[in-house]
């Protein structure tokens, strides 16, 4: 009876033991921050249009923005980038997207970071007042980074422990970057999204938008380098911080690029703090779920009535034995 108790007592432990391991796994994700952007935007300044080749069908939605979301959990940021239309992959990138490109800059900091592009290419700058701290580039073909602000152009981006890829609902573009990557304040940040089109020979990878749409080109520009090669950006619907008065606001005239403005959360969102015990909650809680998916109650209550009485068996086994080793202390 002493052996078998002791047994039980080791399972037991086991059994905590492997809960207070899946409890550092089992912190949901929290949301951070999530913004729709307005359908059928893809235009830039609202004169641009689409190239005449057909890889480019339906001609439409293809670098739609409709929706952006930043997720966390213990590990990971998770940056969302949804499109109006099926990101079709013509070129075989791996990643499982070829068309977009999407440029994430991330202000952290009041006070400092970079009010021009990471390199010239998306011809727009950004308002001196929400220089960028972070730029992640969300890109095919293995070449996804993140960047510094005060890091050299000639130094090469982050690239370990990123993921970048289309997520199972074949509308969205999913970002996975490390939590150190990033600093632990993302209720300070303001967001700068770029869509734009994936030009391996184009610059820094833009396709260029020229006066007159071509095969491979987007028209509706100016043929100079002040227009933005910027085909959505996430911006309210309306107002002086709409999609066409930022990319509409660059002048050739004036030599002057198109200003971008961030977006920010109305209410800040902090990352929660979970105690162990909270993890252990729900780590339990995840169990449990699994177990009656699996085995849903109204089918297995027999088995779930022998379970409840076995462990109170047990918990009633090691009591007596517990009691016993006392006695014989005494």
């Amino acid at each position: 009876m002493r052996r078998f108790s002791v047994f039980l007592v080791f399972f037991l432990l086991l059994g905590l033991a492997s809960s207070k391991s899946a409890a550092a796994n089992a912190v949901p994700r929290q949301v951070l921050f999530q913004m729709e952007d307005p359908r059928g935007d893809d235009r830039g300044p609202g004169t641009y249009v689409y190239p005449k080749g057909p890889v480019f069908d339906p001609r439409h939605g293809l670098y739609d923005l409709t929706t952006f979301r930043v997720e966390v959990d213990d590990s990971s940021y998770y940056f969302y980038f949804t499109f109006a239309e099926k990101l079709s992959n013509p070129w075989g990138a791996p990643e499982g997207f070829s068309h977009q490109r999407i440029a994430l800059y991330i202000d952290s900091q009041p006070n400092q970071g970079r009010s021009e592009t990471w390199r010239e290419g998306a011809y727009v700058d950004f308002d001196p007042r929400h220089g960028w701290e972070y730029f992640i580039d969300v890109t095919g073909w293995h070449k996804g980074a993140v960047y510094y602000w005060n890091q050299r152009k000639t130094e090469p981006g982050r690239r370990q422990g990123l993921l970048f890829r289309r997520a199972t609902d074949g509308k969205t573009v999913e970002a996975v970057i490390p939590r150190e990557a990033l600093d632990e304040h993302p209720e300070t940040w303001y967001y700068y999204v770029l869509i734009g089109s994936q030009d391996p020979i184009g610059p820094d990878g833009w396709r260029p938008v020229l006066a007159k749409a071509t095969e491979w080109q987007f028209g509706g520009g100016t043929d100079t380098n002040l227009d933005p090669n910027v085909l959505d950006v996430l911006a309210p619907a309306a107002g002086e911080n709409s999609q066409s008065s930022q990319l509409g606001s660059y002048s050739v005239e004036k030599q002057r690029l198109a200003v971008v403005k961030p977006v920010h959360p109305e209410q800040p969102v902090s990352i929660k703090k979970y105690t162990w015990y909270d993890r252990l909650v729900l780590a339990v809680r995840e169990k449990g779920n699994a177990i009656l998916k699996k085995y849903p109650w109204n089918i297995y209550f027999p088995v779930y009535v022998a379970a409840i009485l076995a462990f109170l068996i047990l918990l009633l086994l090691i009591g007596f034995n517990l009691a016993n080793w006392r006695r014989r202390r005494k």
